[in-house]
């Protein structure tokens, strides 16, 4: 899995924490 695509759903987890 290549690290941009980590980060990317690692930011998709972070917003939806944020109710975002």
């Amino acid at each position: 899995v290549p690290h941009t695509f980590s980060v990317l759903i690692g930011n998709r987890e972070w917003l939806r924490r944020n109710g975002l």
